[in-house]
Order: structure tokens, then sequence, then C-alpha cells
């Protein structure tokens, strides 16, 4: 199965808190500083593959399963710092790396 997703909208906002403006009212508010639909992150694209065979022995039928997710080991940005800061743009998360399963499955 191939799975191709745009990425999501980053919204960059900076945090104003009391220190920085006494007269609010709320502890802190973020104010966005990019314009909507400026800036998105990478678009996220996985191939997740799966070979299986159903084998049948009588009443019993056995079907060993091996699946790939990932195949193709990409790791685009899944999430990243938003707030601005010395931290902005800091990647939190990627996609996960290549991985095996292997799998049975027994009816009887």
């Amino acid at each position: 199965m191939f799975k191709s997703q745009p990425g999501t909208e980053l919204n960059i906002g900076y945090q104003v808190t009391r220190a920085i403006l006494p007269q609010l009212t709320q502890a802190s508010v973020t104010v966005r500083l990019n314009e909507p639909g400026s800036e998105y992150i990478d678009r996220l694209n996985q191939l997740d593959l799966t070979i299986a065979r159903n084998f049948r022995s009588g009443r019993v039928v056995i079907r060993p399963e091996l699946a790939m997710f990932n195949a193709l080991n990409a790791a685009p940005v899944l999430t990243q710092t938003t707030i601005y800061g010395p931290n902005l743009g800091q990647i939190t998360s990627i996609l996960n790396a290549r991985l095996l399963r292997l799998g049975m499955t027994v009816r009887f």
C-alpha cells in the first residue's frame, strides 16, 4: 500500500506573557507570525508491502505473512517546534524507520 499525505500546516507563533506585557488578563497569549496556508511540513510518502500465502492441509489453513512498513525507509518530518525562539524549527518527530513483521494465522 502506498500512502501519500500532504504535510501539516505550520502555525508559527510568538508567546506573549505577563512579563513582556503586564496588561494581559491571561497568563499568556500566542500571536501568529506567519500567514495562514503559507508554510507546510514536507509531504509524507510511505510504502508498505505485505507478502502472504495460504497453505491448506485438510481442514487447517495456515497463512504465513511477511510485512514491511516504510519499505523506502523515508524519514520525513512529522512535527517540529513552531513557537518563536531558539528552538524554532527544531524537529520533534519523524516517520518511524523501516520495520519488518513476521506473522502466521492458523484456522481450523
